[in-house]
């Protein structure tokens, strides 16, 4: 999956001139169906030749804006951000690498009231919708012994590119599943609305998570599967269960897992999240034996060099000599 980014440089004066540090606002997803979570990340990048430092933990927290049809708006955060304590008070960053700041606030105003004069969420009316952050780098307020400025230390205040996102209407078994939500109050990704509506693309999202292996670092996973512990018990949700999850390992836990991706795949061919699904299915067919399917179903993810996909199974296959 590509991550939609258009990156535009900000010029920032701190303790390193010069360096080609860069805020990027970073969506998975360029449309939404009305209620559907949002896949919004910031990301510092060194664009430069040279390593550079930062002092994450005196960063202040990430502020983002939105755009509607009344103009620029201060998102919120549902989280009580402190200021964390490091014992590594400066991140260095290479060449070409990157780190993720956050949490971003994303209780975002829309340009519509209720009856009662509330703004609504932008995730709650279907428009399009743009977004910018901004982030302010600072030393840390001691700056004696191991907490000195290093030589690279990079300062200032960025200001990251614009993201546009729609949010839009659902139609077919989507609009069923976001009509039941909003008549019982609960989430159209609550098992209760996964189970009714199960090819719904809200079903898909909630299923996610039980599949996905992107997030593990693919070094590490051969090792796992090769010590039998890839495929231990798992609670998967289970819609024809009468409590609506089942405890599963082994081939059964692949097979839910594998089974689960390809019908997600079949039933909607656009989802954003295809790579990742893809990943699974290849991962978790090497668990379960069928290691030359699995292999060959990598390779293609590996051939789309421009995705995080590609990359981490490029990075598997490599680790693991295929």
């Amino acid at each position: 999956m590509r991550r939609l980014a258009v990156v535009i440089a900000f010029l920032v004066t701190g303790l390193t001139f010069g360096a080609d540090v860069l805020l990027e606002l970073r969506s998975g997803k360029s449309q939404l169906l009305v209620l559907e979570p949002v896949d919004l990340h910031l990301v510092l990048v060194n664009h430069g030749t040279a390593p550079v430092s930062v002092a994450l933990q005196t960063a202040s927290p990430p502020r983002l804006r939105i755009q509607t049809d009344d103009g620029w708006f201060d998102c919120r955060s549902s989280l009580a951000i402190c200021s964390g304590v490091s014992t590594v008070p400066w991140t260095r960053i290479e060449p070409g690498a990157e780190v993720e700041l956050g949490p971003l606030p994303l209780l975002c105003p829309s340009a519509a009231v209720d009856a009662r004069g509330i703004v609504k969420e932008w995730v709650e009316i279907p428009a399009q919708y743009r977004f910018q952050a901004e982030s302010r780098l600072a030393a840390p307020a001691q700056s004696a012994g191991e907490t000195s400025a290093p030589d690279d230390a990079f300062t200032g205040v960025l200001t990251s590119n614009t993201v546009s996102i729609g949010v839009n209407e659902p139609s077919g078994v989507d609009a069923q599943a976001l009509a039941w939500s909003r008549e019982h109050n609960e989430s159209p990704m609550s098992w209760t609305a996964v189970k009714l509506f199960r090819s719904s693309r809200y079903a898909a999202l909630a299923l996610l998570p039980y599949i996905a292996i992107a997030k593990s670092d693919p070094s590490i996973v051969g090792t796992v599967i090769e010590s039998g512990r890839f495929l231990v018990t798992r609670s998967v949700p289970d819609p024809d269960s009468p409590d609506g999850c089942s405890s599963l390992s082994g081939p059964d836990l692949a097979r839910w897992r594998i089974d689960n991706a390809q019908r997600i795949l079949r039933e909607h061919p656009d989802f954003p999240y295809s790579g990742q699904l893809r990943l699974a299915i290849g991962i978790n067919q090497i668990a379960c034996g069928k290691g030359s399917e699995g292999r060959m179903l990598l390779r293609q993810v590996a051939g789309h060099s421009d995705t995080r996909e590609g990359a981490w199974a490029r990075k598997f296959l490599g680790a693991n000599g295929s």
